[in-house]
């Protein structure tokens, strides 16, 4: 599915980070945001918004966001959407500066072209063609909807 893995045309990363270049352009939105993801078992999963619409997902499930860790450790990282940080669910519950701009950026990741199963490292909205040894200890990106992304958290 083109939702699942990006592939390495600029039309799926558009349509997948849900705009041109992975620019947040509503307002409301701040690197550094964290949001709060109601889970079925009543407690919450954290969130924390990178550049290109990258979520990093904290680890661990919380009652409040006071109990998030001041140590940024990470389950997974995932790109989101509008739709998804818009979502009447998903609450901003505080912001989480980024000593700089540089640390703004998600760390690098796998990306697999879905048409030809060719890999690229994709880091600061640039594609790095490369062989799949050169990805073995990245994160392949995955693209969530909200049903997945609480799906994945419950695992």
């Amino acid at each position: 599915m083109i939702n699942r893995l990006m592939g390495i045309n600029l039309y799926e990363k558009n349509n997948f980070l849900g705009n041109p270049a992975g620019k947040l352009r509503h307002s409301k939105f701040q690197y550094g945001d964290i949001y709060e993801i109601p889970l079925p078992n009543g407690k919450n999963a954290y969130g924390r918004l990178y550049k290109t619409s990258i979520l990093g997902i904290y680890e661990g499930m919380y009652d409040s966001v006071q109990e998030i860790p001041k140590e940024e450790n990470y389950k997974f990282f995932c790109g989101v959407t509008t739709i998804l940080l818009k979502d009447k669910d998903l609450k901003i519950v505080g912001n989480r500066k980024f000593e700089n701009e540089e640390d703004a950026w998600a760390p690098p990741f796998c990306a697999i072209n879905i048409i030809d199963n060719s890999c690229c490292i994709y880091y600061k909205e640039k594609f790095i063609k490369c062989d799949k040894k050169e990805c073995n200890d990245l994160q392949v990106i995955t693209f969530l909807n909200k049903e997945e992304l609480i799906n994945k958290l419950m695992l």
